[in-house]
């Protein structure tokens, strides 16, 4: 539901969504909340939601702020951005700063962290972007 509620206010989200999708949840385990749009914006909302485990960090996201509000009892799901895969040439010095820079602010505020590369819609005929993708990520990871 977050995808439908990334245009109105924070006040909306709780009022139209928010408060429906809490009962809702209390039913289940385990929530994951989000997917590829900004909620920083709506997180102190978002967090109050029973059994969550874990919540989209999106590229548009200010991760720093994100990353502060959720703690550490609640996993980062970032979504690093999947077009520096998509231009004629990859620039791997910009994909490793992004995937740098999200790792150092989840370790920063103690906050448990996901990577998911979602929304390629491209890699121009070159697979092996995806896996060098991989192979940084995993070094990044390893080395933090």
């Amino acid at each position: 539901m977050a995808q439908l509620f990334t245009s109105v206010s924070p006040g909306m989200t709780e009022e139209f969504e928010l408060a429906y999708f809490r009962e809702l949840a209390g039913y289940f385990g385990g929530i994951y909340y989000g997917c590829c749009k900004r909620i920083d914006d709506r997180l102190e909302l978002v967090i109050k939601i029973p059994n969550q485990r874990k919540v989209s960090c999106s590229p548009w996201s200010d991760q720093d702020s994100f990353a502060e509000k959720i703690g550490p009892k609640i996993t980062m799901s970032a979504k690093p951005n999947p077009s520096y895969l998509a231009m004629d040439s990859v620039n791997y010095d910009s994909v490793e700063r992004d995937l740098r820079r999200t790792v150092d602010t989840a370790k920063r505020h103690n906050v448990n962290l996901e990577l998911i590369l979602k929304d390629v819609s491209t890699v121009r005929y070159a697979p092996a972007r995806l896996d060098k993708w991989n192979e940084l990520a995993m070094r990044i990871v390893s080395d933090s």
